[in-house]
């Protein structure tokens, strides 16, 4: 069983109409959830057709992107310096930790992600 069919946030999100086919990609991506969390979440209400159908969609997309992030973590591993790669990982973490507790003024919102990609293209192996 998944957390969010523990504490509900899939829930949540179906009550609030946020579960549509409109937002499942997103839902998929972001919400760590499972089959069982979405599906519960999609016949809880009386709109079951739709909120089956974006709950589906979600699934789909949640279960591709654990299959992509698979495949292409085994291939990454054949390339990329991980020692370098995660001390740059750390530090994107760093960074959105202190936009999120309140420095987005003086953080840029892209930084993370340059620092990601500098961290790659740093840990590319050539041989």
């Amino acid at each position: 069983m998944s957390m969010p069919a523990l504490d509900g946030n899939i829930l949540v999100l179906s009550s609030l109409g946020l579960l549509t086919f409109d937002t499942a990609a997103t839902v998929g991506l972001t919400v760590i959830s499972g089959p069982g969390a979405l599906i519960s979440a999609a016949v809880s209400h009386p709109c079951q057709r739709t909120r089956l159908l974006a709950a589906l969609v979600a699934c789909i997309v949640a279960t591709l992107a654990v299959l992509a992030a698979a495949l292409l973590g085994r291939a990454a591993l054949d390339f990329l310096n991980l020692t370098v790669l995660r001390l740059f990982a750390g530090a994107a973490i760093v960074l959105i930790g202190a936009r999120v507790a309140g420095f987005d003024e003086t953080i840029p919102s892209y930084l993370p992600l340059a620092v990601i990609l500098i961290g790659i293209l740093l840990s590319w192996r050539l041989s």
